[in-house]
């Protein structure tokens, strides 16, 4: 079987949650990638925060939960952990997933 990159992984998520439930609202942050000096000061500028999650689900009563994908041997960096620890500290909801199945098991805890 061919190895599942976060990105795959990622794109599976999204379809699947996005038809799965339609009226719910589920987005990806792009915050990883490489940009020159003057972008990356710009989006830094105006909010962007290493470590935050790769997508996040809004739910019917307004509360978030950020999901965080890592492919099977993906390790979080210190930025995201430092994430999931806030986040958990305020009563937030953080998924760290490695498949859609992972995904599928976490999130009807939620739903």
């Amino acid at each position: 079987m061919k190895k599942q990159t976060e990105s795959y992984i990622q794109n599976q998520i999204y379809i699947w949650f996005h038809n799965a439930y339609p009226n719910y609202i589920i987005h990806a942050v792009p915050n990883g990638g490489y940009r020159n000096t003057a972008e990356a000061v710009a989006m830094k500028n105006t909010g962007t925060v290493a470590g935050i999650s790769d997508l996040i689900i809004w739910l019917p009563n307004g509360r978030a939960i950020m999901v965080e994908v890592k492919d099977a041997t993906g390790k979080q960096s210190d930025a995201q952990i430092k994430i999931q620890n806030k986040l958990l500290n305020i009563n937030g909801v953080y998924l760290l997933v490695r498949s859609l199945e992972d995904f599928k098991e976490q999130i009807k805890l939620y739903l």
